[in-house]
């Protein structure tokens, strides 16, 4: 998708089920923080500041960096399963 305007930013977590962040590194969590507080459920790596800012099975799921299978899994965890993390849709 590119790069989004901020203005747009929220039109798009609320449409989105899941916010999948998988990165390697990342010094700052804000977009993790962002896609939580639209009630999105969140996908991220246990890099840079997101486990501070991420409740693994509360507001979302982490998994290590390097492990696309537990990436995948969890997104399809919480595809299947919306009712236990972030909003109902």
């Amino acid at each position: 998708m590119g790069s989004i305007p901020h203005l747009h930013l929220a039109r798009y977590y609320y449409n989105a089920d899941v916010y999948v962040q998988p990165f390697f590194t990342e010094a700052f969590a804000l977009p993790v923080l962002e896609a939580m507080a639209s009630g999105v459920s969140v996908v991220a790596t246990r890099v840079g500041g997101i486990p501070e800012a991420a409740v693994n099975g509360k507001t979302g799921l982490l998994v290590e960096s390097s492990n696309a299978i537990a990436l995948t899994e969890a997104i399809l965890h919480l595809l299947l399963n919306k009712e236990k993390i972030g909003k109902k849709k």
